[in-house]
């Protein structure tokens, strides 16, 4: 019987139907996020924004696209709660079972996984801007000004590579998303060394240690930024999802349908009467941020602890349901 805490005795046993059902949600989650980062870029990258232009010019077609990238910045703060769901909370899980972590294997493993996406990206970022100048020369440098074509250099390259966009370098020429993928790798080696204190047997002095290390890693990198949100402050968004894949209950409402209905009212509402959250000052952002990633988090809670979820509507259908389940972060014993 699986177990998580005292999660068995007040939601009931949790069927293995309703575990994959909230794995597929957590792919879905994942394609949707995804989706629409790149769908807003798109649409800054391409398009007028809806506020610059005339009542009378803004067709249905241009409101239907800008709809969904009104919630770029939102869908990345999701990205950042699922990532500290299922990275963060699988290394505590191994913390608190095995009584270490692998330190070698966990760094391994992420780093394939970070640098499988982004040095791709580098290498087509360089390859699509040089064809674009060399093809249509006036046209292009009016698109890639300077400033860009100046951050296609190797140091450059190098200093995305090694995630230290925003804190030493700019993004690789005008790949202005990569910013995120340097806050994750951060939060990956922080999370390692906060972890520690989690860990059975070792002594406060060596928790100490690690949560100090950990600590003046975020702050330092936080002191020498330039450009973006403060990457240590952020973090806080990143736990919320560590949170939500060991809690033993909801923060708020009983049920999945009230937890859902709280995140999407919130999420839509907020992007319709804001629509361009990220220029906010850092304190109201964050705000914003906070509620949205707690409520979000709530609502992932209320999925796993529920005995009867159902997956993603047409999932049998299209076949999804062949797709390995993302491992569970609870412990499991016999019954």
């Amino acid at each position: 019987m699986l177990r998580h805490g005292g999660e068995t005795r007040r939601h009931g046993s949790r069927t293995a139907a309703a575990s994959r059902a909230f794995s597929l949600w957590l792919y879905l989650f994942r394609w949707l996020a995804a989706f629409d980062v790149l769908w807003g870029h798109a649409y800054n990258r391409y398009l007028v924004h809806v506020r610059d232009l005339p009542g009378s010019e803004r067709g249905v077609a241009h409101l239907l696209f800008a709809f969904p990238a009104g919630f770029l910045h939102f869908a990345v703060m999701g990205f950042f709660v699922l990532s500290g769901y299922l990275v963060g909370g699988r290394l505590l899980q191994e913390a608190r079972e095995t009584g270490g972590v692998d330190a070698k294997a966990y760094l391994v493993k992420r780093l394939v996984r970070l640098w499988i996406v982004l040095l791709p990206a580098l290498v087509l970022t360089l390859a699509l801007t040089r064809i674009g100048l060399s093809l249509q020369p006036a046209a292009a440098s009016a698109v890639y000004g300077p400033e860009i074509t100046s951050a296609l250099g190797a140091r450059t390259f190098a200093c995305n590579a090694l995630f230290l966009q925003t804190v030493l370098c700019g993004e690789y020429g005008d790949n202005f998303a990569l910013w995120s993928l340097a806050y994750e790798f951060w939060y990956y080696l922080a999370w390692l060394l906060f972890v520690v204190i989690f860990i059975r047997g070792l002594s406060i002095q060596t928790k100490a240690i690690a949560l100090a290390c950990g600590t003046v890693l975020l702050a330092a990198l936080t002191s020498w930024q330039f450009d973006g949100v403060p990457i240590a402050l952020y973090m806080v968004i990143w736990l919320i999802g560590v949170w939500a894949a060991i809690a033993r209950r909801t923060l708020f409402g009983s049920g999945l349908k009230l937890s859902a209905a709280v995140f999407l009212v919130y999420a839509t509402g907020f992007g319709l009467l804001v629509r361009d959250a990220v220029h906010l000052p850092t304190a109201p952002l964050f705000l914003a941020d906070l509620i949205l990633s707690v409520a979000f988090a709530n609502m992932l809670i209320a999925m796993r602890l529920s005995p009867r979820l159902r997956p993603p509507p047409g999932a049998a259908c299209t076949g999804i349901w062949r797709v390995s389940p993302i491992p569970s972060t609870r412990r499991t014993s016999r019954s």
